[in-house]
């Protein structure tokens, strides 16, 4: 049987017909028709009603080619991200590394044969100059032997001397959930970055700076003088790709100009939050949607009954209440504003449970994260200052947990994994309609990274989404009766 790219090609063929000539008509990029060609994105109604005109197709070729689209990859797209999540939170640890250099034409008063990393070691050297400061702009950029450079590449430059900072210009697929779900993990390691901004939209971009490029500002001082370095770099599937090194404060205006204007119109930028008074809101929001799914080791604070907070904080006295308070507040809580401020602290986690109650809740939590929290009292995301929770405390959490999942009237589900979660560190809620929240949780709090994410992409949110609901119960999940048995052994 045809494949998709079969038939299309052979049309092509018997019309003599280029494939560029078609991408032409389509209006599309070259990698974009290859994908429909391959079945990785979907080809819609109006799309094929596209292909049909620029081909010309009679009938009976339009039947043949209706068919075949109908079978293209779609779904398993879908599948695919599953695994592509799959190892992004159980898999090993590992930092990708490039298998191949891309090789490039450098033009800096000369033209030079050179690799990306030689080309990147060569922007870093400027690192040490006397009070630099750096903008590094980005579009796409996100295939294996590019990106893991430039992660690298970012690393070195936020915490080197210098004040360097990288804008990320990002366009989502809007049918291929593979590639979303590879260009998210992709750029997580950058994500907690207070240096680094990601701005992005809900489908590709090929509108404008359609090849993968950088732009690189450099200002910094030399015998006390100021100097500037730009560094434009492009990549191209077809042909080498190149770096072109200047000092032009103008040509630098010129093409940063396409970069602004690419910036804005993009539609969505992440959201970076380091206090609780910035989250709540969100997460009640998220609350309201039709459904919301969370990952973590163990309890949620809105799966901790009433009764085990008034316990907790009946047990600490006003000293540590204002230490607590004014850590979550972001801001000094006094004897004075400790009261108003510890009622609405109650008042907010009231209405936090009256949410939870009320939504259809996934929740996702490992055996090992169970055990943890049952020896010690403290979840994964325990906050700071906060006392332990005590035995009594504990069996309140979990025979609340018990109870949610056992009322045939509460809409909440909950999964235990029987092998432990490799992000522990992580706390992520997906909501189809709103996003992804992402509580970082810091050892040790370091300068420059942020707490909490807000990834306002519905179509990144129905990726973490499908995969709690359709592949963690299969993959992952133990059964009803180990996991009855489980949290009743932890009592």
């Amino acid at each position: 049987m045809k494949t998709l790219s079969d038939y299309i090609t052979a049309i092509c063929k018997d019309r003599d017909m280029k494939i560029e000539d078609l991408q032409k008509k389509l209006g599309c990029s070259r990698t974009t028709l290859y994908r429909y060609m391959k079945g990785i994105n979907r080809i819609t109604p109006d799309l094929a009603k596209s292909f049909i005109e620029a081909l010309n197709m009679d009938v009976q070729e339009t039947l043949a080619f209706s068919k075949l689209a109908s079978l293209s990859a779609y779904d398993q797209s879908l599948v695919e991200s599953r695994y592509a999540i799959d190892d992004f939170l159980f898999g090993k640890q590992q930092k990708p590394n490039a298998k191949v250099d891309v090789d490039m034409v450098f033009y800096d008063n000369d033209k030079y044969l050179r690799t990306l990393k030689e080309v990147l070691d060569y922007i870093r050297s400027f690192s040490e100059k006397e009070d630099l400061i750096g903008n590094v702009k980005i579009v796409n950029c996100l295939s294996d032997n590019i990106f893991t450079q430039i992660v690298a590449f970012l690393e070195k430059a936020f915490t080197g001397a210098g004040d360097v900072h990288a804008e990320h210009f990002l366009g989502l697929s809007e049918t291929d959930y593979l590639q979303n779900a590879c260009s998210f993990i992709s750029i997580f390691p950058l994500m907690i970055n207070e240096k680094y901004r990601l701005y992005f939209r809900e489908k590709e971009m090929e509108d404008a700076l359609t090849n993968d490029s950088m732009l690189v500002s450099l200002e910094y001082k030399e015998n006390g003088k100021p100097v500037n370095r730009y560094f434009s770099i492009s990549f191209y599937e077809d042909s080498m790709s190149e770096c072109i090194a200047f000092s032009d404060k103008y040509m630098y205006s010129f093409l940063s100009k396409v970069y602004e204007n690419l910036k804005r119109s993009l539609s969505s930028v992440i959201q970076k939050y380091d206090n609780m008074d910035f989250t709540d809101d969100i997460i009640s929001e998220m609350c309201k949607r039709e459904s919301i799914y969370i990952i973590k080791p163990n309890p949620c604070f809105d799966k901790v009954p009433y009764e085990a907070y008034l316990s907790m904080t009946g047990r600490m006295s006003d000293e540590e209440k204002m230490v607590f308070l004014s850590g979550a507040h972001g801001k000094p809580i006094d004897s004075e504003t400790m009261p108003s401020a510890f009622e609405t602290a109650f008042q907010y986690i009231q209405k936090r449970l009256e949410y939870a109650q009320n939504a259809r809740q996934i929740d996702v939590y490992s055996k090992a994260g169970l055990l943890e929290f049952s020896r010690t009292g403290r979840l994964s995301d325990h906050m700071e200052h906060l006392p332990a929770f005590n035995q009594n405390e504990i069996d309140m959490i979990i025979k609340h947990i018990c109870n949610r999942r056992d009322n045939p009237d509460d809409d909440y589900k909950l999964y235990i994994t029987g092998c432990d979660l490799l992000r522990n560190e992580l706390v992520i809620y997906a909501s189809k309609g709103y996003g992804i929240l992402i509580s970082y949780v810091y050892p040790e709090r370091s300068d420059g990274l942020w707490r909490v994410l807000l990834v306002q992409s519905k179509r990144l949110a129905s990726i973490f989404c499908d995969y709690i609901e359709n592949h963690i119960p299969i993959t992952h999940a133990i059964n009803e009766n180990e996991a009855t048995s489980y949290l009743d052994s932890l009592t």
